[in-house]
C-alpha cells in the first residue's frame, strides 16, 4: 500500500512524463502562508520567488539574471527588479552583488519567516486547545497530533526525539531558525 502511494505521488503521475522532466519543488507551507506573513507577500511576488526557486538546485543561493526571470514571467526586467526590491524591503530576500556576475538571491530570511509563522501556528493551535479547558497532557497530545499530521502531509518522518510531545515555547527569533552556514538542518526530518 505505501509503495503504491509513493508511486502515485511521483511527479509524472501528477503532471505527465514529459512535463515531469523539469519541475520546481515548492513548499506547501509557502503556498498556503505567503499571503499571511506580516508584511504579506503579493501573488506576483510569490511567483517571482517560485521562479527564483527554479534556479535553486541545492543549499546555495540562486543567481538568475533579472532578464531571464523577466522572460519567464512575461514582464520587464525593471518589474522583476521592483519585486526583488519590495521583497528585500519586507525582509524576505537579500541580494548580494557579485562583481562581473548576476546577483545572488538569499532566500533564508523568507524561510526563517515561514518557519516562525509555522511555529506560531502550532503555538496558537496549542493555546486554542488549552483554552478549551483540557489538561496539559491533552494539550501536548493534541499539539503532537497536529504536528505529526502536518509532517505526514509533507512526507517527513519525526526524529527519534519527537516521540514525546514538545514543550510549548515562544517561537525563536527568525535569525535563530536557520544555521547561518548551511541554511538549515536535514531536509528529511523535522526536529
Amino acid at each position: 500500500m505505501a509503495t503504491e502511494i509513493k508511486k502515485n505521488r511521483k511527479i509524472d503521475q501528477r503532471w505527465t512524463k514529459l512535463l515531469a522532466a523539469r519541475f520546481t519543488p515548492v513548499s506547501d507551507v509557502f503556498l498556503e502562508n505567503y499571503s499571511k506573513l506580516k508584511p504579506a507577500i503579493k501573488p506576483v511576488e510569490a511567483m517571482f520567488i517560485i521562479h527564483l526557486l527554479s534556479f535553486k538546485w541545492d543549499r546555495n543561493d540562486p543567481f538568475p539574471s533579472f532578464g531571464k526571470v523577466a522572460g519567464y514571467m512575461g514582464i520587464s526586467a525593471a518589474a522583476v527588479r521592483a519585486y526583488a526590491r519590495s521583497l528585500e524591503n519586507k525582509g524576505y530576500l537579500k541580494r548580494r552583488a557579485v562583481l562581473g556576475r548576476t546577483s545572488r538571491f538569499d532566500l533564508k530570511p523568507l524561510f526563517a519567516a515561514l518557519e516562525a509563522h509555522l511555529l506560531k501556528t502550532f503555538q496558537d493551535r496549542a493555546e486554542a486547545v488549552k483554552n478549551k479547558g483540557d489538561s496539559q497532557e491533552d494539550v501536548s497530545g493534541e499539539l503532537m497530533k497536529f504536528v505529526l499530521d502536518a509532517m505526514n502531509k509533507v512526507g517527513l518522518k519525526p526524529a527519534a526525539s519527537s516521540a514525546q510531545a514538545p514543550a510549548i515555547k515562544t517561537p525563536p527569533k527568525q535569525t535563530d531558525l536557520l544555521d547561518e552556514e548551511d541554511g538549515g538542518g536535514d531536509e528529511n526530518t523535522l526536529t
